[in-house]
């Protein structure tokens, strides 16, 4: 009996042994729990509730503990959702309670929610969230101006429509006011509109009611936008049905130039001495030692080339002069470090030692004279890369050489002709230069044509007309065309020298010199002006980018409204072109091209800013979303502004 109820009882022990485990299990398995975590948050950067006036580049967090973190500790969300992505946290060496979490992206202005879920030291959970704010910055109205463009229009820019549209449309990428507003058919008479109206809802929003039917053709809208009491304009085209040309009828060209002498300062004065000084002594020099074999009134000639040597060296130090106040900023190492200063200052010595210290050896004479001459080769346009480097050089220097053999030789001539025997002296001397003369002047026309060609590569005669270059290189052909013309004269009269006919012939001698001389002014203008203002091109004529080839031309050519022209060949399917216009030191411009078909895109209205440089892109973007930009120089022919010319400087 009592082994039966010990039996019974520990069989009763073990069941509520096994109940109790069982409901512990289930118990553990099902019952919800509540956990406090061991460890809590003592501060964060940005803090809860703080409005930030920019986004910032990392989140900071410290813990009352050291914390283990894993690859979803952290997450940012706007107020959208949209979860920003985030780097790998890392924890402070010096301070384990802190972890950093840096941001990857640039957060706009926007509520978001740091979400925290970390493992407290002893095993715990920590899930916890809080907000912060990034602001709209506050912009200034200055800000604001600088941002303020047109961000787009209806209808857009370049487009063609089938109908008369009943109203316009712009979009300010800020709020402004639209000062002016104006509508222009293609014969640019005004279309009327009513004022511009503020859409209620979007200050940026403006709308402006065309109140007449419009006819087919191209339109031009011109808008003024102010933001305080600066503003600025914008001009864009549409079309309705056929794009019609914005060019006027009557074209303006450009006349007969209306020479003044601004351009003749103090610089080409002092170019024109030491040119007329310099040449003539070599020239005049040659003639004496090669042509004239020491023959002749010697004599006078001694006296005249100390008058040419002081002549030369007056000219020199002036230009040394001039060029030392044009550059009073530089200190004076730097001063004569400049190329010009120190070849300058060589003509100066190699002038001095051939005069008072090789003079009576010829040959040495006549080498350290051409040495000279040619140093100016290194100083003017010919030395630029840009106008043909080495060889620009090179044909320079024949052509400086032809200019003093031909004026120096004619000048010597009229100065040694002997009282008695002249016309012995004038038919055996003179007839001796005139074959030299004429190789000369065929080497000064040829390395002349050469040497406009290479500065100007594409020019029209209005082109050089519309710039002081172009105008006085024509004075200048002009003048050569009177000394060949005087020339094949002279040249007659030698072969049927008389005693009756000395006098006129030295009257039509002194004329070729005035001629000459006046021929070296315009030298001495021209060094000092800039080719390119003549220039009148698009340069490169083609370009090419993968299998598209682009071409560009304007008509007319010149300042004000034109028609450009955008063909592609071999182009894929495009869905825009874009044209962007850049002239120093600000001016910028950008226009979609109409369609015409056949590749074959076309801008029409006021693209040609100014005389200079244009710089011009053309954007081509294709269907897929591909993006080709074609690069190109405009030289639009003229002088640049002084004020402009003075800003670039």
């Amino acid at each position: 009996m009592h082994i039966t109820n010990n039996w019974n009882w520990s069989v009763k022990r073990s069941g509520l042994t096994f109940i109790f485990v069982l409901l512990a299990i289930m118990f553990f398995f099902f019952a919800p729990l509540s956990v406090d975590a061991h460890t809590t948050i003592e501060k964060s950067f940005p803090e809860a509730g703080d409005s930030l006036e920019e986004s910032p580049s990392m989140i900071d967090i410290w813990f009352l503990d050291s914390v283990e973190i894993h690859s979803g500790s952290f997450k940012v969300t706007d107020q959208d959702g949209r979860e920003f992505e985030t780097g790998q946290p890392f924890v402070n060496e010096k301070d384990r309670r802190q972890v950093t979490v840096p941001i990857k992206e640039d957060l706009p202005p926007s509520r978001y929610t740091v979400r925290i879920d970390v493992i407290a030291p002893d095993g715990h959970p920590l899930t916890e969230s809080y907000q912060f704010e990034v602001e709209e910055p506050e912009i200034s109205e200055e800000d604001m101006f600088r941002d303020l463009r047109l961000e787009k229009s209806n209808p857009e820019d370049g487009v063609i429509l089938s109908s008369s549209p009943d109203k316009i449309e712009l979009w300010s990428t800020q709020p402004a006011e639209i000062t002016a507003f104006g509508l222009f058919d293609d014969k640019d008479e005004v279309v009327r509109t009513s004022e511009p109206l503020v859409d209620p809802e979007n200050p940026k929003h403006f709308i402006i009611e065309v109140e007449e039917e419009l006819n087919k053709g191209t339109y031009t809208i011109n808008w003024y936008a102010q933001i305080g009491d600066k503003s600025k304009n914008g001009i864009f085209y549409f079309a309705i049905d056929e794009v019609t040309s914005l060019v006027s009828a009557e074209r303006g060209s450009t006349g007969l130039p209306s020479l003044s002498f601004g351009s003749v300062g103090g610089k080409q004065w002092a170019h024109w001495l030491a040119f007329l000084g310099l040449l003539t002594l070599f020239g005049g020099t040659w003639f004496d030692v090669v042509i004239a074999k020491k023959k002749g009134n010697q004599t006078r000639w001694k006296k005249v080339t100390l008058y040419l040597y002081g002549l030369s060296m007056l000219g020199l130090f002036l230009l040394l002069i001039e060029r030392r106040v044009e550059f009073s900023h530089l200190i004076w190492t730097d001063f004569i470090s400049l190329r010009f200063t120190w070849l300058t200052g060589l003509q100066m010595v190699l002038l001095t030692v051939a005069y008072w210290f090789v003079r009576k050896w010829n040959k040495p004479y006549l080498i350290l004279l051409g040495l000279t001459v040619l140093l100016w080769t290194l100083t003017g346009h010919s030395a630029s890369l840009r106008y043909g480097g080495v060889l620009g050089v090179g044909v320079d220097a024949l052509h400086l050489l032809g200019v003093s053999i031909w004026f120096g030789g004619l000048f010597a001539l009229f100065i040694m002709t002997p009282k008695e025997e002249a016309v012995s002296w004038l038919k055996e001397a003179g007839k001796s230069f005139s074959r030299w003369a004429f190789w000369s002047m065929i080497i000064i026309i040829l390395t002349g044509i050469w040497m406009t060609l290479e500065y100007v590569p594409t020019f029209t005669l209005e082109s050089l007309l519309a710039s002081e270059w172009g105008t006085m290189l024509w004075v200048k052909t002009v003048l050569v065309i009177g000394i060949i013309v005087l020339a094949y004269g002279q040249r007659r009269s030698i072969k049927r020298m008389s005693s009756t006919r000395v006098r006129s012939f030295f009257t039509r001698f002194k004329m070729e010199l005035i001629f000459g001389a006046l021929i070296l002014m315009a030298a001495a203008v021209l060094i000092d002006l800039e080719p390119s203002a003549a220039e009148q091109g698009v340069y490169p004529q083609k370009a090419v980018q993968g299998d598209m080839e682009v071409t560009v031309e304007i008509d007319p050519f010149q300042i004000g409204r034109n028609d450009i022209t955008i063909r592609f060949e071999n182009e894929p399917e495009l869905k825009q072109v874009k044209a962007s216009f850049f002239m120093f030191p600000s001016w910028r411009m950008e226009n979609n091209a109409f369609p015409l078909g056949d590749g074959e895109y076309r801008l029409t209205g006021n693209f040609l800013h100014g005389a200079g440089t244009i710089y011009m892109e053309v954007e081509a973007i294709q269907a897929n979303g591909e993006t080709s930009i074609f690069p190109f120089r405009i030289q639009v022919p003229g002088d640049m502004p002084e004020s402009l010319r003075e800003y670039a400087r």
